[in-house]
């Protein structure tokens, strides 16, 4: 696996390529706060054959802007198309990146990053495949809370706290706002070009949910929030925690490997 650094206009992104010619790229969008670089999803990606471009959110690291969920759902549009029409330029170098990038099949997510990634996918009509890990659908108060145990307020504090030059958050009340819609304020009813997967995972011991709440309403939650024709399903590893290092394990891999790939 290699890696490269993109710098685009407003915006800074790492590409991974595995070893072999790749097959197709998948975008990442990290939790809540997240650390650059490789991380054990990247690695598991680019293991399969796969590209991964995971782009700094913006008001993040080198990434213009204000963080929060729309601002990250754009941004992850914009790469995508940045690299299906291969204008990806090379940090190094300044100028475009050489060779081309396959075209985006889909999205991993972790945590947080999930409520982005989800609005990625209502937009990016080409989305064969979204993998969310830990998945955060939302804070919403309705729907069993979606499952979410953790305080976003306090999580916000402590982000402004530990993070203050590299996470320049919107204001407190936009991504409060942002980050607590319901299905009803952000379903639509655009008919997707093809059927797609969408599968969570999320591990037994992750104190950040209740996972039987999350697992008893997990197909609600998602048809609710996605038209189209979805094919979704949640996996549990029991001894999982929050981490995706954590999550993955050889039976996880065994159910999402041939849904990466598309085999």
């Amino acid at each position: 696996m290699k890696s490269l650094k993109i710098k685009q206009a407003s915006y800074s992104a790492e590409l991974f390529l595995p070893d072999t010619e790749p097959s197709s790229t998948y975008l990442y969008a990290a939790g809540f706060p997240y650390s650059i670089g490789k991380n054990s999803a990247i690695s598991w990606l680019c293991s399969m054959g796969v590209a991964v471009f995971f782009p700094q959110a913006p008001g993040t690291y080198d990434s213009d802007g204000k963080f929060c969920p729309s601002s990250h759902a754009e941004l992850l549009l914009r790469a995508a198309t940045d690299i299906n029409s291969n204008a990806l330029t090379n940090a190094r170098t300044g100028g475009a990146l050489e060779g081309s990038v396959p075209a985006v099949r889909g999205i991993v997510a972790h945590s947080y990053g999930t409520i982005a990634a989800l609005d990625f996918v209502k937009a990016y009509e080409s989305v064969e495949v979204a993998i969310l890990f830990a998945p955060i659908l939302g804070y919403c108060k309705d729907h069993y809370g979606y499952g979410v145990r953790e305080d976003l307020g306090e999580q916000i504090s402590y982000v402004q706290r530990t993070r203050p030059h590299t996470f320049r958050l919107a204001s407190r009340q936009v991504i409060l706002e942002q980050s607590m819609r319901c299905a009803r304020d952000i379903s639509d009813s655009r008919t997707f070009r093809n059927a797609f997967d969408i599968v969570g995972v999320v591990g037994d011991k992750d104190s950040t949910f209740d996972v039987e709440i999350l697992s008893r309403h997990w197909e609600s939650f998602i048809t609710e929030r996605i038209a189209g024709p979805v094919r979704t399903s949640l996996i549990r590893n029991e001894n999982g925690g929050h981490s995706i290092g954590s999550i993955l394990s050889a039976d996880v891999d065994s159910v999402i490997k041939p849904i990466i790939i598309g085999a």
